[in-house]
């Protein structure tokens, strides 16, 4: 008997809780937007005094866009029309002293409010420097930096004036930039981070600090190129990018999030050729979601405290992504085109039109032991699924064990093999999967049926000897 650690394997709807795994919850329907509209992005604010939480969504149909703000509970306050934009516009917000703006390259000017109010068009306000010259306020990027906004159009990057409003942006504060601007924000050491057509470039903290104007000198981060907007995102400290075939950190830690190169049966396919082109990465509460607009079927999450990465999939829905809202509690709540989602159930949408069950799938190789001609016998998990299936997948079979265990049933065991001992509650349960494959190199699925269901980290696989003249199953 060998005992094989599953933690490390790839991860389908199943995520590390401490050091145990588990199913993911299922995402339970809780907005969905104006009939015939589309949710196009989104965002989150909390108040820096109350830690009141206030949710502002995009809606757009056909071409017009509309912005819909809402409590946490999901009570809306009031809504603003935008007008007719481009496809999937990006827009971006920062605070600043209670202060909100609102911007996007697709506006034809930005929006201003305060947190949790009504918003009005920016309008320029003069600076309180007599000798400084007040300019319109530009569509673009716009993110915090420091006490006052950044605006990114194109290659050139304004400043707000510092003081009590931050619609004040001033000739004197205007500084060019190489290539244009895709993405910028404030990273943990406070830097501003500025990603381009041309490269990554940042702009230290103390350049904030010379009064009213900006004035700092701007570097280039060697070896990371993006290619379009929402290519890179900051989240706990930790500035991720994407780059073609994995995720970096500005400071040099790569995190790979393509799949096992494994025979699947219950997982979906995981393969992107380019992260770049077709992904775009959000940021959460715990690190980073990663969403591909429905052009894949998962998205992925990335818990950087943990350190790992789970894959979200499920049996129908395309997975459109397209932005992340964020409850005071630290939940992450994805936002589809057709809904905004919260991980509280035992079933995907539930509560929302189409209910679909949670299945995890963990994939990976198994070691072989010294044998010329191992054949897999058995394979044994243990499971907290009560009434849902536990099965196993491995180098084109699958086992016969698949039947749910009810509540009242005897099983084989808890933590030992028995006849006698009854499944309590959500106690863990152990199911032998029986096979006959004789195989070189052999790949090997988990699968767990439930939402929400602990998962033992290892499994034991039982080898035997078989004839050599039998020919391999690749």
């Amino acid at each position: 008997m060998t005992i094989i650690d599953i933690r490390s394997w790839e991860m389908q709807n199943v995520v590390r809780d401490g050091t145990e795994l588990r199913t993911r919850r299922g995402l339970v329907s809780t907005k969905t937007p104006t009939a015939s509209n589309v949710f196009v992005g989104g965002f989150s604010i909390e108040s820096p005094s109350t830690t009141e939480v206030w949710h502002y969504l995009f809606e757009q149909a056909q071409s017009v866009v509309t912005l819909r703000v809402f409590t946490e509970e999901f009570l809306e306050l009031f809504s603003f029309p935008l007008g007719p934009m481009q496809k999937n516009p990006i827009i971006t917000y920062s605070v600043t002293n209670a202060q909100v703006m609102i911007n996007s390259p697709s506006f034809s000017v930005p929006l201003y409010g305060l947190l949790g109010g009504g918003v009005i068009n920016a309008i320029k306000v003069a600076s309180i420097i007599e000798d400084f010259t007040a300019l319109d306020i530009s569509p673009g990027h716009v993110c915090s930096f420091g006490d006052r906004p950044a605006i990114a159009a194109g290659a050139v990057l304004s400043f707000g004036d510092g003081g009590v409003d931050p619609r004040t942006f001033v000739a004197e504060n205007l500084v060019a930039i190489p290539g244009s601007v895709f993405d910028l924000f404030q990273a943990g050491d406070g830097a501003l981070q500025l990603f381009t057509s041309d490269g990554v470039y940042t702009m230290p903290a103390d350049s904030i600090g010379q009064g009213q104007t900006v004035s700092g000198f701007i570097s280039k981060v060697p070896g990371i190129q993006t290619s379009k907007a929402r290519n890179a995102a900051f989240s706990n400290g930790v500035t991720a990018v994407l780059q073609r075939d994995s995720i970096v950190t500005i400071g040099g830690e790569k995190i790979y999030v393509m799949g096992a190169k494994a025979r699947r049966f219950f997982s979906k396919v995981i393969e992107v050729s380019d992260l770049r082109q077709v992904g775009e990465i959000f940021s959460t509460p715990r690190g980073f979601l990663v969403g591909f607009r429905g052009s894949r079927g998962f998205y992925i999450e990335i818990d950087i405290e943990k350190k790992s990465v789970s894959f979200v999939t499920n049996s129908t829905s395309a997975l459109n992504v397209v932005g992340v809202l964020k409850s005071r509690d630290g939940e992450t709540l994805p936002i589809f085109t057709d809904r905004v989602v919260m991980p509280i159930g035992n079933a995907d949408f539930s509560g929302g039109g189409t209910s679909l069950g949670v299945d995890g799938v963990l994939s990976g190789r198994i070691p072989l032991p010294e044998s010329t001609a191992p054949v897999v016998r058995r394979v044994t998990t243990s499971a907290a699924n009560a009434g849902q299936a536990a099965s196993v997948y491995i180098n084109g079979a699958n086992s016969a064990t698949t039947t749910p265990t009810q509540s009242a049933d005897t099983v084989i065991g808890t933590a030992t093999w028995s006849n006698s001992i009854k499944l309590a509650g959500r106690s863990t349960r152990t199911v032998r999967h029986s096979f006959a494959t004789r195989t070189t190199d052999p790949s090997l699925e988990v699968a767990i049926g439930g939402g929400d269901r602990r998962i033992e980290g290892d499994i034991d696989v039982e080898f035997e000897g078989q004839d050599k003249g039998r020919r391999d199953r690749e």
